[in-house]
């Protein structure tokens, strides 16, 4: 049998990729060790070690949850086509742990990759609340590539969808969502969305007629929160109007 090699802990000395893998698959040593021989394949950005890791994420692996908890974090930054499909394949395996399948959902949204986002698209419509919440956080690494979708959710989702559509078309401030915020803005019932659409009318702050009217028709409504909401937005919007 050959014996692994030494691993040097110290990330700044003589990194040998062979030797990380074998410390990180060595179910006997140290979780810490583990760990920092993680790092340092990630660092080191070696495709090769970084390739070397798939086989110990798999269903099968005896790697233990912390460690596969771990190489999900690596695929997400690591962000190739192999990685992501690992990672889609542990989070639809409703047998994996779902520990691990929040971290590997949480890592898609790392990777930018279209099946991640399709996949998180997904996962907002699932009644896990756990699964829902980190689908998402997740989306905010998208950045302006979610805007479509997020248009979509928005027109088409249902309440809690509608919210955090709106939340994230205000955080990007995309001006492409202005008409379909004002739309909803116009028409929707439910006070939560209107807040919230209103507040991302106010964070896009363009003082076009409509988003002006819109907001204004809104100071007087019953739910204290939806008018201070329009009035927060109102100011802001008025600043851009010079």
């Amino acid at each position: 049998m050959i014996s692994p090699r030494p691993f040097n802990e110290d990330p700044f000395k003589d990194y040998d990729p062979q030797a990380c893998f074998d410390t990180l698959s060595n179910v006997d040593a140290p979780l810490h060790l583990r760990m920092n021989a993680l790092v340092q394949i990630v660092q080191g950005n070696s495709v090769d070690a970084l390739m070397a890791l798939l086989p110990l994420f798999e269903v099968r692996s005896e790697m233990g949850l912390e460690v596969r908890q771990a190489i999900a974090i690596a695929f997400g930054v690591w962000a190739s086509e192999s990685a992501t499909e690992a990672l889609l394949a542990c989070y639809d395996n409703e047998a994996e742990p779902k520990a691990l399948r929040l971290v590997a959902l949480e890592a898609l949204g790392k990777t930018q990759h279209t099946k991640a986002l399709d996949c998180l698209m997904k996962a907002l419509l699932h009644e896990d609340n756990d699964i829902f919440g980190t689908a998402a956080d997740a989306l905010e690494h998208f950045g302006q590539d979610a805007v479509p979708e997020l248009i979509l959710m928005l027109q088409q989702g249902k309440d809690d969808i509608q919210c955090i559509a709106a939340w994230h078309l205000g955080k990007l401030k995309n001006h492409l969502a202005i008409a379909p915020l004002v739309s909803i803005l116009d028409s929707h019932e439910t006070s939560d969305v209107l807040a919230l659409c209103a507040w991302a009318l106010g964070q896009i702050g363009e003082p076009r007629r409509e988003v002006l009217l819109a907001l204004q028709a809104k100071l007087e409504h019953p739910t204290e929160e939806v008018a201070q909401r329009a009035k927060d937005a109102l100011i802001k919007v008025r600043r851009n109007l010079n």
